[in-house]
């Protein structure tokens, strides 16, 4: 069988699919399996809280906080639903050379139009800093984020670029043709010793080890538009 093109997302939504349903359920096997989280922050997009539900269903003394906008994925105009392989080249121009300019157009998917580099980097990561923020001040917690690819890719680069209170990123990091884990991956954060930058790295949720208290990124489950 021919590998699906993978599309481009960005901002448009919808159900998982039947494939990601499973995964999503097995995620949250894993996780109870692990010793679950104490608590889950995720986005708005309805993939995210169908994941979400799935985990949390497995995992009844998980927290599921509320959802936020903050932790969508970059709008990406008229790019979203075209061939990744195709328009990446064409935004890794705006991450490079224009990050205050908006993404041309408005999406076929979801009617809304561009939103700049600078404005979804400033968006998701002071996000994403309060939550490693209060894991520093209960460092008992196994916090989870649930969010998308392009916000994994986003707090990559961010940590590959010093962590700046700037959101200075590495654009080499955020503008890789390779595509940050696939649905229903789970990084873990922990950090450095002596210093104000955090790892991350992929975790494996196969394994027979307890979860440990850590900030755990995770990415939803598939939807039409993702391949692996």
């Amino acid at each position: 069988m021919a590998q699906q093109t993978l599309l481009v997302r960005g901002a448009a939504d919808g159900p998982l699919t039947a494939e990601g349903r499973r995964e999503a359920r097995t995620l949250g096997q894993d996780f109870a399996r692990k010793g679950g989280l104490t608590c889950l922050y995720l986005s708005t997009a309805q993939r995210a809280r169908e994941t979400a539900n799935e985990l949390v269903k497995a995992n009844p003394t998980t927290d599921l906080e509320k959802p936020s906008d903050d932790i969508l994925s970059w709008r990406l105009g008229e790019y979203e639903g075209e061939p990744r392989i195709e328009v990446s080249p064409k935004i890794a121009n705006f991450v490079k050379f224009l990050p205050s300019v908006k993404i041309p157009g408005k999406s076929e998917l979801t009617g809304k139009t561009g939103e700049s580099f600078d404005d979804f980097r400033w968006r998701v990561l002071p996000y994403i800093g309060k939550q490693l923020a209060e894991w520093n001040g209960n460092q008992n917690l196994k916090l989870g984020i649930l969010s998308h690819e392009r916000v994994v890719r986003l707090l990559t680069a961010w940590i590959a670029g010093g962590m700046s209170p700037f959101m200075d990123v590495d654009k080499a990091s955020m503008t890789s043709p390779v595509e940050t884990g696939h649905p229903g991956s789970v990084w873990k954060m922990l950090p450095v010793a002596g210093s104000r930058l955090w790892t991350l790295d992929a975790y494996p949720m196969a394994d027979s080890k307890v979860l440990e208290p850590a900030v755990y990124i995770i990415r939803h489950a598939a939807t039409v538009l993702n391949s692996k």
